[in-house]
């Protein structure tokens, strides 16, 4: 990931550490790709996450239906764009996981 430091950054203005001048980023590449097997391979849909996806389909459906070719590449690039800014919303998160299990290993 290319915004880990940026990341690190933002947990310390956050929660008030100094991870950025002690964590060893070397070690981040290895946990991104733990991310991504978790990403992939772990996730089970619920009951809440199959009904989102199914009323996804039904808008899709209708949007298939309305929008002409040059609107359906439009929103194509927009939902593109959406996922992978979601995407980094999960990376982050993640990461702040990893961090807040390192910082509240330091305290005890």
């Amino acid at each position: 990931m290319k915004n880990e430091k940026e990341i690190i950054e933002n947990f310390d203005k956050i929660i008030g550490t100094n991870k950025s001048q002690k964590i060893d980023t070397s070690k981040f590449p290895l946990l991104l790709k733990i991310f991504e097997q978790f990403e992939e391979d772990m996730f089970v849909e619920t009951q809440e996450y199959k009904e989102l996806k199914q009323e996804r389909q039904n808008i899709e459906n209708r949007i298939n239906s309305n929008f002409s070719n040059e609107q359906k590449q439009l929103f194509e690039e927009y939902w593109d764009t959406q996922n992978k800014m979601q995407s980094e919303i999960e990376k982050q998160i993640f990461l702040f996981g990893y961090l807040i299990r390192d910082e509240l290993e330091n305290e005890i």
